[in-house]
């Protein structure tokens, strides 16, 4: 390993280098602008909760580096935290852009919703009696009360259809 990777933050690396390329081209899939805030968030923490559970031992892996990126600040490769963060920021400025509101707070947004997202996904993994689909909902449901400035639809209250 050493000799195809140099190190262990070289394997950590490719290993996140990996999973966000697939997580991204995952999201573009299933991105589309004309979707409402609500099936853009659904679509993309769909993405996400399928690809981690698709991984389980690779996303404890690169958490359990992200953990201890918390912590010491003598690496200089971003965690997989920061590159998922970086993805969401593009998707909310475009989201943000279309809705001809102000980009600036894209960046805090991004990372704020993949800490959101990957402490979910840590507590739907060790629920696994939580079927999927009521996490996306609740999720939904919770970041789409912050969300609801993008969408021209969101004139009523938010009421969660089922609920």
């Amino acid at each position: 390993l050493y000799r195809t990777f140099g190190s262990k933050n070289g394997l950590y690396a490719a290993v996140v280098d990996h999973f966000v390329a697939q997580l991204q081209s995952d999201i573009v899939r299933r991105f589309d602008a004309e979707l409402g805030v609500r099936d853009v968030l659904r679509a993309v923490i769909e993405v996400v909760l399928v690809r981690i559970r698709a991984n389980e031992p690779v996303y404890h892996f690169m958490m359990r580096r992200a953990r201890m990126a918390l912590t010491t600040t003598d690496d200089d490769q971003p965690d997989f935290l920061v590159r998922l963060g970086e993805t969401a920021t593009r998707l909310i400025a475009q989201r943000f852009e279309l809705s001809g509101l102000p980009t600036r707070p894209a960046p805090l947004y991004g990372q704020a919703v993949v800490g959101f997202v990957s402490a979910a996904a840590d507590w739907w993994l060790a629920h696994p009696d939580v079927p999927m689909s009521v996490v996306v909902e609740d999720l939904v449901d919770l970041l789409y009360v912050g969300f609801q400035m993008t969408d021209p639809e969101a004139s009523q209250p938010v009421t969660r259809a089922g609920a």
